[in-house]
């Protein structure tokens, strides 16, 4: 199926990636693939014919859903698609569902073509009572948040069909999120990040740490747990930081440094790798686009202070990102991309592998999703996850997920790093750790003295 010429309208010529697309492109390269994936489950069964026009209609809304990355020179552009390029929709049946059919079948079997062809795709599965609609993306041009917005447009778009209706098809307009980082900042504040970030370039390559005490093996395949806490258990974490002062994101870093330090049997200084989005420096109209607009960072604490003092710490660090210091992690990315694009493609993955990572334990947290995902026409959307591909030297990442009030532990790690998988050791014990008041007890104390 190929999209109305009008998806092209917004994205006429080509346009350089970002330095913010950059370095998740070499990622996506380091392994088989880099896609990610956004699960739908829904109640009923979809009109094939119908969910193909809202496919259609909703990808012509966003200009890097009909482009394809290609070298230009040093660098690497969006060359916009032929306007018939197709859509790749997959419609199977199964009596029941494996990990290894949503995950290993679907997702990470099959890489997406995208220096070639459209760098998404589609698999619908259909089993005695459920539909599960999956949508197989990539970080290069993709982050939890546009993703979760094309799923809104494609539920939404079909809803509209299913009454008759016209779903809208105007581009949304491409912004450069960048622009709107610095206008706030003195010259001397960007000048000092500029160098903090040349400083930490430097430290990087002779520095090394880890949150997990575990053995560095080669890479094997992806699996994926999952820890329900349930409404009762994101209530409690967001009463809990309400009376600390401080954020739920921040209560989850704390948890997320104090299981590995279980783990590890020991206490300790612990650093994770924890995914910034730039969408809160931009306008409204920049919070719409398909695009990456998050930065790894690191967040280094040691697990031997009380928890008051190790929140003050994170709660610290967030705010000063968000105050502006997130350039600094964005000016070292973009010496990386810069670094990186004079290389062949396979030490340029190695070169951002070992520069961006620098830990085995990475945490990302949508936040709240602004946007409805209620049903498809008639049939309820009943259930909704997300998880991204792990990326070395990463041998777990753990995803919170709150979509409708209900907090989820979602866990991607490396199966030959846990055999055993990750649910006893780490799952479990974080989901303990959260719903437990004890263990704030000390910061609580002291945050009502």
């Amino acid at each position: 199926m190929g999209l109305d010429v009008s998806a092209q309208s917004a994205l006429r010529q080509p346009q350089s990636l970002t330095n913010l697309n950059l370095p998740f492109y070499y990622l996506s390269l380091v392994k088989e693939n880099g896609n990610s994936c956004d699960l739908i489950e829904i109640d009923g069964r979809l009109d094939h014919k119908l969910l193909e026009r809202a496919i259609c209609s909703a990808l012509s809304r966003h200009p890097l859903l009909s482009c394809r990355i290609r070298k230009q020179g040093l660098g690497y552009v969006w060359q916009p698609l032929p306007s018939d390029s197709a859509i790749d929709l997959r419609i199977d049946w199964a009596d029941d569902l494996s990990e290894d059919k949503f995950l290993t079948g679907n997702v990470w079997e099959e890489p997406l073509a995208i220096e070639s062809g459209r760098m998404i795709r589609f698999h619908l599965t259909e089993t005695p009572k459920k539909s599960y609609f999956q949508i197989v993306s990539t970080h290069a041009c993709a982050d939890a948040r546009s993703c979760f917005r094309l799923a809104h447009d494609i539920s939404s778009h079909y809803s509209i069909l299913t009454k008759g209706g016209v779903p809208p098809s105007e581009p949304i307009e491409t912004k450069h999120p960048r622009i709107h980082l610095w206008k706030h900042l003195p010259w001397k504040r960007k000048v000092t990040l500029t160098f903090q970030a040349l400083l930490q370039v430097v430290n990087d390559l002779f520095s090394s740490s880890h949150a997990l005490h575990v053995q560095n093996r080669e890479e094997g395949h992806t699996a994926i747990e999952i820890e329900d806490l349930g409404a009762d258990g994101l209530r409690g974490v967001k009463e809990k930081a309400a009376r600390l002062g401080v954020t739920a994101h921040s209560l989850f870093l704390l948890a997320l440094g104090r299981t590995c330090s279980r783990f590890n049997g020991t206490e300790g200084p612990i650093t994770l790798i924890d995914m910034f989005s730039l969408r809160t420096f931009a306008n409204e109209e920049v919070s719409d686009i398909y695009d990456c607009m998050v930065v790894p960072y690191k967040i280094c604490f040691d697990t031997r202070e009380q928890n008051g003092a190790l929140l003050k710490q994170i709660a610290s660090h967030l705010s000063e990102l968000k105050t502006g210091d997130i350039l600094k992690e964005l000016y070292r990315q973009h010496i990386y991309a810069l670094s990186a694009i004079s290389l062949p493609k396979r030490f340029a993955t190695r070169l951002v592998c070992r520069l961006i990572a620098k830990t085995n334990v990475i945490s990302t947290n949508p936040g709240n999703l602004r946007y409805d995902l209620a049903n498809f026409g008639a049939s309820p959307v009943t259930d909704y996850w997300s998880f991204s591909q792990l990326f070395p030297p990463g041998k777990v990442m753990v995803m919170f997920s709150t979509f409708r009030d209900r907090l989820r532990l979602v866990a991607v790690y490396d199966k030959k790093t846990f055999p055993d998988g990750v649910a006893k050791d780490l799952l479990q014990p974080l989901a303990a750790y959260l719903n437990s008041s004890e263990n704030f007890a000390d910061a609580l104390q002291e945050a009502h003295v």
